[in-house]
């Protein structure tokens, strides 16, 4: 039986047990994040995968993602 999923648009979900191994972000997210939007109105890009803490899942705000050391995941090259 062949099962083909795709998040239509929303983020994916990193459930608690991956995070406890570490969840690892390329740095090319952090410069898609920082780049201004282009002229004609896109907003600002953030990511809109889905961390689950304490039990519930949820999107990362702008903050999270930007500070100087993410509590939920790790930059990577």
């Amino acid at each position: 039986m062949l099962i083909i999923s795709w998040n239509r648009g929303k983020g994916r979900e990193v459930y608690e047990e991956v995070m406890r191994h570490g969840v690892k972000v390329h740095r090319s997210v952090k410069t898609r994040m920082l780049a201004l939007p282009i002229e004609g109105g896109n907003k600002p890009y953030v990511p809109q995968i889905r961390f689950t803490i304490d039990g519930v899942p949820r999107p990362l705000t702008k903050d999270e993602w930007l500070a100087e050391e993410p509590e939920h995941f790790v930059w990577v090259d």
